[in-house]
């Protein structure tokens, strides 16, 4: 689903009409990434957001892992056409008197193969949440949050990298930055 709206938003910005066969089935929408880069962006100030982020970004390493998901150090923030994809986790945090308010989303990002030949750099899948919490209980209840969507990337990673019976993984382009 999440690579059907991809290639659609791409053809649809440039115009043309997205004939049948350029839809990828979410089954195979990973197929060409062998890794993830894993990143966390905390939009907000101060101590309390940044160990929010420090802490899922060591939860969904740990979760990917634990998959059998390779996770690549983040040796440039520049994308490089490599068959590693991006997981990044958007976190939007603004604390009150009663506690913080979290808002999240996470994408897994990849290179794809547009229409036109070219390469770009887009997020395929994505999932997010809006919660409310008192500070203290605030980590707890992002983890319990963020651990099912990071769930879902998994199984879904894992079921596209599965090729069908006599057929290898699409190859992908290899160390050429853009």
């Amino acid at each position: 689903m999440f690579a059907l709206a991809l290639v659609a938003s791409c053809v649809l910005t440039a115009g043309l009409p997205i004939p049948p066969q350029a839809l990828v089935p979410p089954e195979q929408s990973f197929r060409a990434v062998t890794g993830f880069r894993v990143r966390v962006d905390v939009h907000a100030q101060g101590r309390f957001a940044a160990r929010l982020g420090e802490g899922l970004q060591q939860q969904i390493e740990r979760t990917l892992r634990h998959e059998g998901i390779q996770v690549v150090p983040a040796e440039s923030t520049r994308p490089v056409l490599d068959g590693i994809g991006l997981l990044v986790l958007d976190l939007h945090v603004l604390e009150a008197e009663d506690g913080a308010a979290v808002a999240w989303s996470l994408h897994g990002s990849q290179f794809v193969h547009l229409l036109t030949g070219a390469f770009a750099f887009a997020s395929t899948w994505e999932v997010g949440d809006l919660l409310h919490a008192p500070r203290e209980a605030a980590m707890a209840r992002l983890r319990d949050s963020v651990q099912p969507a990071v769930d879902e990337f998994c199984r879904a990673y894992l079921a596209s990298r599965a090729a069908p019976p006599g057929e290898s993984p699409e190859p992908s382009p290899s160390g050429a930055p853009l």
